[in-house]
């Protein structure tokens, strides 16, 4: 019997696309949520597994039935949380809380309420007997002993050893939720590449940005400082000066008028090439300095470089050559955050890295270095 993710789409001449192979897009979503982890310490073999195991219940004859039509009750995200758990043991439990998830949110620890179960409620009435025997043949999963050594620094950290393992749930969760999304809209949409994936580089963006303030430099053949922009260009000597030490936390007090915006994104840009990271991310309380902030940013960077999100984002402003314009494309960005730059609140931002939502969380693992 040959199993199938989704159903083809049929076109408006008619024309229908072949099914799309379950064997295939775990196999995809495995590698892509593969990709995603690799960015995060540990992650890749436990995101791989994710991948495989997150919709083994479609091998069962009852999901196979549901997509030819038959209207019954199939579930299948359970089959491979609780597969995960008796491969897994303990560690499987926090790969259980991403693959049941994956459609629904993360579930509680413990107890329930009316917007999120427990984990073990949502997989207490699975029957893993369900499942046909190919699914063992068309999938490999990884070795559960090396999956193992992704604990191992938590076990001697007991003080914050709940945290990080919740934490390492949430990152899974991210990864698998967008490798799941993005493997199915490569099947529908036949392509292989992630929306807005055609980004510039940092370092571009960064010579980019030294051309645009090079005509705010003032003449000081004299070393005597005339001017604001004087002042400017010294705060910013300064400030660049120090992208190259180790990462850490950073203050940069300056007065009002004193290039603060641009000189702040000079260090950033500076400092990510210096340490091999993918991306800025900005994080403004209020809205209006985030609109004033993203326009100084276009125009130095131009749209193709600025991700705004926030509530207060008119998506009619979206312009011809933004690389986001339109809606479905915007939301896509949003969701993942595949940008070189991002400029956010303090709500979208902790809601990333605490939420339970798919849509929420979806981006948590591209504010990974």
């Amino acid at each position: 019997m040959m199993f199938y993710a989704h159903t083809p789409k049929c076109h408006n001449d008619g024309a229908t696309d072949d099914w799309h192979k379950l064997s295939d897009h775990l196999n995809g979503t495995a590698n892509l949520a593969e990709h995603f982890a690799s960015f995060f310490a540990d992650g890749k073999g436990l995101a791989r597994m994710a991948g495989l195991l997150h919709d083994l219940g479609k091998y069962t004859p009852a999901f196979q039935k549901k997509l030819h039509g038959a209207k019954c009750h199939a579930p299948h995200s359970a089959h491979g949380a609780k597969k995960a758990i008796e491969s897994c043991g303990d560690l499987g439990y926090l790969l259980a809380y991403a693959i049941a998830g994956h459609h629904a949110g993360l579930a509680n620890g413990k107890g329930y309420d009316s917007k999120r179960q427990a984990l073990k409620r949502r997989i207490e009435n699975c029957n893993l007997d369900e499942l046909a025997d190919e699914w063992q043949t068309e999938i490999k999963l990884t070795d559960a002993k090396l999956m193992c050594k992704a604990l191992d620094k938590f076990k001697s950290d007991k003080d914050n050893r709940q945290f990080q393992c919740a934490f390492l749930v949430r990152m899974l969760f991210s990864c698998l939720v967008n490798a799941d999304r993005q493997d199915t809209r490569a099947y529908y949409d036949k392509s292989k590449e992630e929306p807005c994936a055609s980004q510039p580089s940092l370092e571009d963006l960064h010579a980019k940005l030294e051309k645009h303030m090079h005509k705010f430099k003032p003449d000081t053949s004299d070393n005597k400082i005339k001017t604001i922009n004087d002042w400017r260009n010294k705060i910013l000597t300064s400030v660049t000066a120090n992208a190259a030490l180790e990462q850490g936390i950073f203050s940069l007090t300056v007065p009002t008028g004193g290039g603060k915006t641009l000189t702040s994104l000079a260090f950033a840009l500076k400092h990510a090439i210096k340490h091999n990271l993918r991306r800025v991310i900005y994080v403004i309380p209020f809205t209006n300095i985030i609109e004033q902030t993203a326009d100084i940013f276009r125009k130095a960077l131009g749209n193709e470089a600025i991700l705004e999100h926030h509530s207060d984002f008119n998506l009619d402003n979206l312009r011809g050559d933004d690389p986001y314009q339109g809606k479905e494309k915007f939301k896509l960005a949003t969701e993942t955050w595949n940008a070189p730059i991002i400029i956010t609140t303090a709500v979208q931002f902790f809601e990333s890295l605490f939420a339970a939502k798919t849509t929420k969380c979806c981006k948590l693992h591209n504010i990974s270095s």
